[in-house]
């Protein structure tokens, strides 16, 4: 399971710092609810962009449960699941107006938008019952605005989504749901 949890700091420093080694592990196991269960297993590593335009390798940290053996992952804020684009970035194409950095990250942009775009069927019926006002599902640029509006900017929504639907805004991923004993 992979859980979002915020970072004081940026990609590049968090790199710098060794700041996986600081990540402290969750109160309970996600899977089965026990506290003080969980024990470090180690890191994985994944890429990520970096405000400059470069690609940082970062690692991410893991936890498994001494009572039901199942792992949990931290994946920090910054980053999102299964993205080499950094969600600022992200954030900002989709809202219109991209920095520098996305020049070169247009194609993967591209793409995530029309993830987004397919994946909008689905939003609807997970979090439809939570917007004031569902635009139509042919309309991506104002599911965004409304999603926005409900949720926060990018950073803030996937934290959100996944803690609630346990599905992003690209799709639903098996790590974000708990596994049944």
């Amino acid at each position: 399971m992979q859980i979002i949890r915020t970072m004081p700091l940026r990609v590049d420093r968090y790199v710098e710092l060794n700041f996986h080694r600081r990540v402290p592990r969750p109160a309970r196991c996600p899977h089965c609810g026990v506290g003080h269960t969980l024990q470090a297993l180690g890191y994985y590593w994944r890429n990520l962009t970096n405000p400059n335009g470069t690609v940082l390798s970062v690692s991410i940290r893991r936890f498994r449960c001494r009572d039901c053996r199942k792992t949990v992952s931290i994946l920090p804020s910054f980053a999102q699941p299964y993205k080499l684009v950094l969600t600022a970035t992200i954030n900002a194409f989709f809202c219109g107006h991209p920095g520098s950095e996305a020049l070169s990250w247009r194609p993967h942009l591209r793409r995530y938008w029309n993830r987004f775009t397919n994946w909008i069927p689905d939003l609807h019926r997970f979090v439809g019952s939570l917007l004031a006002r569902c635009p139509p599902v042919g309309n991506p640029g104002e599911w965004w605005t409304v999603l926005v509006a409900a949720f926060g900017d990018l950073e803030t929504m996937t934290k959100k989504i996944i803690e609630q639907f346990r599905i992003t805004v690209f799709r639903r991923y098996r790590c974000h749901s708990p596994f049944s004993r």
